[in-house]
């Protein structure tokens, strides 16, 4: 028998087929009243969309239809492997601090501990994607990543059969501080990639969060 949950998103997908892209849908709770369903299984239904790129959540604002542009399937090191020779990439900001608990939680770290922040702009004669690097500083030394060169062309040493890399495809609005830098305008659609870095052994290596244009850099996804 097919899950309760399952069947809502197949009900959804059909629903949403025909609304304009950043069209709101019904909340948790109007959905669960909408197909008789417990606000746990439309929750879980919602979540399963947002993964799979028919959905996407504003935050304060609610949930909306994603662009089906960039519903897509990925290898599991797409981002990565991507860089090539003839990508530039432009240094936006960098800094190495302590007590930010909003970066140390998603590091998984004490505050007091230092971390590092890089943010760069990566072009193939547009601007296609920023990279937003976070990493704890003693990861950083052990890697020789604390010399700026080497943090810029940290995709080089990622690729190293040592590490796994843990992805999840967000479609969401343009942060606004970007949007002039990946040449779009506000409440432009993009994909936003959370790719955690691991290494074999499991010990956290970093986290990095991209944001792609996908208007200037064309993105094949399989999910």
């Amino acid at each position: 028998m097919i899950p309760i949950y399952k069947q809502l998103i197949e009900k959804i997908k059909k629903d949403v087929e025909s609304k304009e892209i950043n069209s709101p849908v019904l909340s948790e709770r109007e959905m669960a009243q909408e197909y008789g369903v417990s606000r746990m299984t439309a929750r879980k239904a919602i979540d399963d969309l947002v993964d799979e790129g028919v959905l996407y959540r504003d935050k304060n604002k609610g949930t909306f239809v994603a662009d089906r542009k960039l519903r897509r399937v990925f290898e599991s090191n797409w981002i990565f492997s991507s860089i090539n020779a003839e990508t530039t990439h432009m240094l936006l900001y960098y800094d190495v601090k302590n007590g930010d608990q909003q970066i140390a939680d998603l590091l998984n770290s004490d505050p007091d501990r230092l971390f590092i922040r890089l943010v760069k702009l990566n072009s193939n004669k547009k601007p296609c994607s920023i990279d937003e690097i976070y990493m704890m500083m003693s990861v950083a030394s052990k890697y020789k990543l604390d010399v700026l060169e080497n943090m810029m062309n940290l995709h080089a040493i990622i690729e190293r059969d040592e590490f796994v890399i843990k992805q999840h495809f967000t479609p969401t609005i343009v942060p606004i501080k970007y949007t002039a830098l990946l040449d779009l305008k506000i409440n432009d659609m993009v994909l936003e990639v959370n790719s955690e870095i691991w290494t074999k052994n499991g010990t956290f290596f970093g986290l990095i969060v991209t944001y792609i244009n996908t208007r200037n850099y064309f993105v094949a996804v399989t999910l």
